[in-house]
């Protein structure tokens, strides 16, 4: 598909997925980012946005992934360094909550309220990599790997979204709940 340049050079595309991201975490809340906010802040038309994405859903979809290569990187950035499987998925662990803590509207985009068409890849960001070497290694019981990452990943998502919930809650309150329901949950692993 050919981009469309503006008068300023800009490349209208990468722009109306920016402002969409923008208003998706600046809002928390798909229901509230309209077309119009979007091509107002652009500085477009409906239709210059329609010529990229045929609905709105497709448009959010594409801003969510976008979201999710962010959530990734975080990840990957968690546990850059660390040889240890288990101490991986505490870093995860961290990194999630921490994730949620600091772009909470992001978060419920991505994991509370996803958009049609947006689901984590199947590896969920390398989790089920390090549960299987951990399985590898000893440190964890045999078992199905998927199944054992996605029981870390609900552990640890409820604590995040409790705390998304909750903004009140004091920090080091959450830390502590985080910590305590992961190290539970690989302690039983083992």
């Amino acid at each position: 598909m050919q981009r469309a340049r503006r008068r300023d050079g800009s490349d209208l595309r990468r722009e109306l997925l920016a402002v969409t991201r923008d208003q998706l975490e600046a809002m928390g809340d798909p229901a509230a980012v309209t077309i119009s906010s979007i091509v107002s802040a652009a500085r477009c038309t409906p239709p210059s946005l329609y010529h990229y994405w045929p609905t709105r859903d497709a448009l959010f979809a594409e801003a969510s992934r976008s979201g999710w290569e962010d959530f990734v990187a975080s990840q990957q950035d968690a546990i850059a360094g660390l040889e240890d499987p288990l101490e991986r998925l505490r870093a995860r662990g961290r990194a999630y909550r921490d994730f949620a803590r600091e772009r909470p509207a992001l978060f419920r985009v991505l994991f509370i309220e996803p958009r049609r068409g947006h689901s984590p890849d199947a590896e969920l960001a390398g989790l089920v990599g390090d549960v299987a070497e951990a399985m590898a290694r000893g440190v964890l019981r045999q078992g199905n790997t998927h199944t054992v990452a996605l029981t870390i990943w609900a552990a640890v998502h409820g604590v995040a979204a409790l705390a998304a919930a909750h903004p009140d809650t004091p920090r080091h309150v959450v830390d502590e709940l985080a910590d305590t329901a992961l190290d539970a949950l690989l302690i039983g692993l083992r």
